[in-house]
């Protein structure tokens, strides 16, 4: 602060003067440079109305072409450096060979030359790091906070440092860089905080303060007791910052639908914000009517209907968006098209958010660095593939309580490209309510392919899928969706499933890379029979019982526990369940051993399967009744509220005897129908239910006994290759373990050997020695001294172990669950000797699982 206000305020007054007079033979231009300069968005009631259109007027500040100044918009470094320099040294004090030296500003940008005469005259400096030395950087673009625009406002003004009576301000404590300035800047009625008494030092400065504390500092005057409408809108509770997010451009076919055009990043500061409107416009040389829909969405979720481009203004506005930002937190927005077959082939469209008023906020306001534009897309001459929608077959009524039951079964055929299909969002409508239905699944020929938690308030569930599940070109493919029907279902809730827009089915096509035209009048529910959308009705009853598996599936002998039948109970009704009959019925070896007449199966038991509380049992069968069927009727009682469900499992223990698994044994658990006399009894009229649902028998599916196995290969890598002696943790093997169908496999042990031979060029056939039985006095040992067991995800340790003289490294203590069915691989690396090779120009080595004995496991 070494330059006077006095000098700098002289020299100002000169340079208005010559131009005021310049300008005294051209005064009928004087009106036309007031009506350019009158901006939309700064009424005369605005708080900082005069000292904007001072600063137009001394040509510090300009609006934006759309006849806007965004007195609201957050200001960058470069931008307070260049009013500092315009308003406190004026254009003739520009230095344009002066170069302060920041690494991130160029001689090339366009705020070089203010960056640079603002630090030749102190005005700014760069950012420091934690011991106070420079970092060599400036930060041309990020964003200003308040206590940096006032460190700057005064310095460039020259003011006196004043912290009489200090400090003003409860948030700006002695000690903090800026607390000479803002105190300076209080004294001299350049700032004077917000109404609550704060000055919000890390608050983004805007424009329109800026504007105010920038005139307050040419002109300065001790300060007002009492007067707080300086340089500050009425404080807010928080800002919701907007930027634009990364999308490509290009040339787009017609008909290409989901078209992402704009991307905005939304970052709550200050406080939890809600996006409520937006209004985008369209721009470029094209016709509105090149583009069908645009549409709104938030992450992967669509939010509200498809909107059409006025014709005259370019714009379309979304209203009722109800996007939650949490304070700290960012959400991600976007705009996408759909192009018209229509559309006119070299015609040019890009989407925009042309100011803070383009956006609709509660809880604060708008800062961003408008206009925030997407990029260019072009229309292409070409047409993009199709892809259409229609119902494939009806779905039955699913039950309350019913946990996989199919709520929508459709087909994808795709033409003129091959189709991947990235995402699906149907419709979800009827009486039944958003919380009646969870746990969605997308499932093609029995695989899942996406998963989805609930219904939106959109009435929308939407899957993504990780992997894109492609249909050739000319080809078709049928889905299913599988749903919860929870117990806030009622018995004649009705489901309707469809497609309820173009852009909700997202299949890029192969050739052209974007969304393919989507055809849906076979199934976007314009008939509502059912002919056109997927149509269920609940079934219930007082008590509602949904058979939910286990599916057809093997299981080992020597188990305890073996849940055999899935049954889910919704009461419409407070009951007490009082008689419950099942049926086991077995084929093979049956229920009874022949050998010493023991049972099979015992510990019979009703289970709630998410407490694991006994609800009704154990009971036993008859060791001298039938081999091939018994029943088995439970009495005890347990209790189901009103809207409440419970899951239940019938389990039983399995032997241990050979002949379930060499004379296969195969098992099936069902239900027989409750009875209306002395099954279940309502406990307020004390009579027995009778409106059951269903009120037959549920039969469960078939259960094969089968022994555990459990097979190891080596995995696909590491291939043969040549290591550096000295190497560690180099990568030897990887040994895939396969567990059988019957139960999971833990892995407790692993002894793998590394084997070696000297020879050249040798192939390695499982035969090559680790005790130096070859006649050498090596060793295995002595090439590899450590080895590593890694898990799946070959980063996690499980253990280290040396190499012994036989070559072998004991493994112990593992916990390794092999799930039934699937695989689990370990990987085995190595610390290699640097004294290697032991002979010659080459050792070889291998690492393998000799014996049955080097693997320990066990059923789970």
């Amino acid at each position: 602060m070494t330059f006077s206000f006095v000098y700098r305020k002289f020299r100002k007054s000169i340079a208005g003067f010559t131009l005021l007079a310049l300008l005294s033979s051209f005064a009928s231009f004087v009106g036309i440079a007031s009506a350019v300069t009158t901006f939309s968005d700064v009424p005369a009631e605005h708080f900082a109305y005069d000292q904007i259109y001072e600063l137009v007027d001394q040509g510090v500040v300009s609006g934006y072409e759309d006849g806007n100044f965004g007195p609201n918009d957050e200001l960058t470094r470069a931008q307070l450096a260049k009013i500092a320099v315009l308003a406190f040294l004026g254009e003739d004090e520009l230095d344009y060979e002066y170069d302060a030296g920041f690494t991130d500003v160029e001689s090339s940008d366009w705020s070089a030359v203010y960056i640079n005469t603002a630090h030749k005259h102190g005005i700014v400096g760069g950012y420091t790091d934690a011991e106070g030395d420079s970092t060599g950087q400036y930060g041309p673009n990020d964003t200003i906070n308040r206590a940096d625009a006032a460190k700057i406002l005064v310095s460039a003004a020259g003011l006196t440092t004043d912290t009489s009576n200090g400090p003003h301000f409860p948030d700006v404590d002695e000690g903090t860089y800026y607390y000479d300035y803002v105190e300076t800047a209080y004294n001299n009625s350049v700032v004077s905080g917000y109404a609550d008494g704060t000055y919000g030092p890390g608050n983004p400065v805007l424009r329109g303060e800026v504007a105010k504390m920038t005139v307050n500092a040419q002109n300065p005057t001790p300060p007002v007791p009492g007067d707080d409408d300086d340089d500050d809108v009425v404080p807010v509770d928080g800002t919701l910052s907007v930027d634009t997010l990364s999308i490509s451009g290009g040339n787009v076919p017609k008909s290409a639908s989901a078209v992402q055009m704009l991307g905005l990043e939304l970052t709550a500061n200050g406080a939890d914000m809600t996006l409520d409107s937006l209004t985008v416009k369209r721009s470029g040389v094209g016709s509105p009517s090149d583009i069908s829909n645009l549409y709104f969405y938030q992450g992967e979720n669509r939010v509200g209907s498809g909107h059409s481009i006025s014709s005259d203004t370019n714009t379309a506005t979304f209203n009722q968006l109800n996007v939650d930002v949490a304070e700290g937190d960012t959400e991600w927005v976007w705009i996408k098209a759909d192009f018209a077959s229509s559309a006119t082939a070299s015609n040019q469209h890009y989407i925009s958010v042309e100011s803070s008023d383009s956006m609709s906020v509660t809880g604060g306001e708008v800062s961003g660095s408008f206009p925030l534009v997407g990029p260019t897309f072009t229309i292409g001459g070409q047409t993009a593939g199709t892809v259409t929608v229609t119902k494939n077959a009806t779905v039955a009524n699913p039950t309350i309580g019913e946990e996989e039951a199919e709520v929508a079964n459709f087909k994808l055929a795709a033409a003129n490209e091959n189709m991947s299909l990235e995402a699906i969002a149907l419709t979800v409508k009827g009486t039944i309510n958003a919380s009646g239905l969870q746990n969605f699944q997308l499932v093609q020929n029995g695989v899942v392919l996406a998963t989805a938690d609930t219904i939106n308030s959109d009435d929308l569930v939407t899957f993504v899928l990780d992997t894109p599940f492609v249909i050739a070109k000319g080809s078709n493919k049928t889905f299913s969706v599988y749903a919860e029907v929870t117990s806030s279902a009622d018995a004649n809730d009705t489901i309707i499933v469809y497609l309820g827009e173009n852009t909700d089915l997202l299949a890029v096509g192969g050739t052209y890379g974007y969304g393919a035209a989507v055809t849906r009048t076979s199934y976007d529910y314009s008939v509502t029979d059912g002919t056109e959308s997927n149509n269920s009705t609940v079934q219930g009853g007082q008590i509602t019982i949904a058979f939910n598996g286990p599916s057809a599936s093997n299981f080992a002998p020597n188990q305890k526990d073996r849940n055999f039948l899935d049954l889910t109970f919704t009461a419409g009704r407070d009951v007490e369940v009082r008689q419950l009959t099942f049926t086991v019925a077995a084929t093979g070896s049956g229920l009874v051993d022949a050998d010493d007449a023991t049972l099979n199966y015992t510990d019979l038991k009703l289970v709630n399967a998410d407490s694991g509380a006994t609800l009704m049992g154990p009971s036993e069968l008859s060791a001298s009744g039938s081999d091939s069927s018994q029943n088995v009727t439970f009495t005890d009682s347990w209790y189901l509220d009103t809207g409440t469900s419970v899951n239940a499992q019938f389990q039983m223990d399995v032997a241990n005897e050979s002949t379930l698994d060499t004379t296969p044994s195969v098992v099936t658990v069902s239900m027989s129908a409750v009875s209306t006399t002395a099954g279940i009894k309502d406990t307020q009229t004390g009579e027995y239910i009778t409106d059951l649902v269903p009120a037959t028998a549920i039969t469960g599916y078939a259960q094969t006994a089968q022994a555990s196995a459990l097979s190891v290969a080596m995995a696909n890598e590491p291939a043969s290759t040549t290591v550096v002696k000295g190497t560690q943790k180099a990568l030897l093997a990887g040994f895939v373990f396969s567990a059988g169908d019957a139960s999971d496999i833990k892995i407790t042990r692993l002894d793998p050997t590394v084997d070696f031979t000297l020879a050249e060029d040798a192939t390695y056939s499982g035969t090559w020695a680790n005790d130096g039985s070859t006649g050498s006095t090596t060793y295995a040992r002595e090439l590899v001294q450590t080895l590593y067991a890694y898990a799946e995800d070959g980063t996690t340790l499980l253990g280290t172990e040396a190499v012994a003289t036989n070559g072998k490294s004991t493994f112990d203590g593992l916990d390794i669950t092999v799930p039934a069915g699937g695989t689990y691989t370990v990987w085995i690396r190595g610390d290699i000797n640097t004294t290697a090779p032991a002979d010659g120009t080459y050792d070889y080595i291998g690492v393998d699982i000799e014996a049955t004995g080097d693997v320990v496991a066990e059923d789970d």
